[in-house]
């Protein structure tokens, strides 16, 4: 329920000692009703409605970035980030924390099932796929660097997802 994902939310704000939070809009956000909520317990939590003159700078300042999913993957324990307007991609890699946040109906089997929700083959009318969707599924790496591997070079230090809903 909503009270758990809060109180969820508030530990891992306590343990990071995080004050300044992003949060995306729409979905799970909204429906609990997050920013407010977050605001009430004293936290400097900005939506991207409250960025006005340098949003920049509340993304780059932000401690915790909070957003929905687009879907999470059960077999690979991928989240799928869909950028849109109100979602954007940089609200859950720029922040050293990341909490994505999705509904029990979001969670599919494994990677085919994902791609089948944009078929038009099984449906006719289904809508394409988002423009960019983002698969997280662990640490970056990158082996550009003298040829060595490398982990955790871009992107959130940490992510914690939280199933909400029956």
């Amino acid at each position: 329920d909503g009270a758990a994902v809060l109180h969820t939310i508030q530990s891992i704000l306590q343990t990071h000692n995080a004050r300044k939070i992003l949060l995306s809009r729409g979905g799970v956000i909204e429906r609990l009703n997050l920013p407010a909520k977050l605001k009430e317990i004293g936290m400097d939590a900005k939506t991207l409605d409250d960025l006005h003159a340098k949003p920049w700078e509340d993304f780059f300042a932000a401690e915790v970035g909070i957003t929905n999913v687009h879907r999470l993957i059960a077999e690979t324990g991928t989240v799928v980030l869909a950028s849109k307007p109100d979602e954007p991609r940089s609200a859950s890699l720029l922040p050293p924390v990341h909490i994505a946040l999705a509904e029990r109906s979001q969670l599919l089997p494994d990677l085919f099932d994902l791609f089948d929700l944009f078929s038009p083959v099984s449906t006719p009318t289904k809508s394409p796929p988002p423009s960019c969707l983002t698969l997280i599924t662990g640490p970056s790496k990158t082996g550009d660097i003298e040829l060595k591997l490398v982990t955790g070079v871009h992107g959130p230090g940490e992510i914690h997802v939280i199933l909400c809903g029956a």
